[in-house]
């Protein structure tokens, strides 16, 4: 299975979320550069597009399907905890490994790092602390249904 977690079985699968073009670079990091920009339909077109829509930056592993519809958030890391470890152990050791914005919910954890540097900075994390059961990516969700939708097609 494929690192997003997402096998397709059967080619009627369509995933279900609002226009958006994916710009995506190759800059020699461990991920791909992504850009989404989001069209905002307004009557019959979007008149502001694509220069003054707003630009969410995406990690992209590989660019096969699965990687390109559900893209990692830039930066953006989600880790679990072992039970019992203290919170300022816990923020302790991530901010010493580089990491911002750390936030705790019990055996949960959030923050921001490197963007496009993940897949590297989980692996050193979860060599580093032994209070880390995993660190992983935090991968964008979309609604899955088996119906017509929109369709992920490779321009370039």
């Amino acid at each position: 299975m494929p690192s997003s977690g997402f096998a397709v079985t059967t080619s009627k699968l369509a995933v279900i979320y609002p226009p958006e073009f994916l710009f995506v670079l190759d800059v020699g990091l461990d991920c791909l550069v992504g850009g989404s920009v989001f069209w905002n339909p307004i009557g019959y077109g979007d008149p502001g597009f694509p220069e003054k829509n707003e630009i969410a930056l995406r990690s992209i592993r590989k660019r096969t399907e699965p990687d390109l519809i559900f893209p990692s958030i830039a930066g953006s890391l989600m880790m679990g905890l072992k039970e019992g470890t203290p919170d300022g152990e816990v923020k302790d050791g991530l901010i010493d490994n580089g990491l911002q914005d750390v936030m705790l919910f019990g055996t949960f954890a959030t923050a921001n790092c490197k963007p496009f540097q993940e897949p590297t900075i989980c692996r050193d994390l979860e060599a580093a602390l032994p209070f880390l059961k995993y660190a992983e990516q935090n991968t964008l969700r979309r609604i899955i249904d088996f119906a017509p939708g929109w369709v992920a097609k490779r321009l370039v």
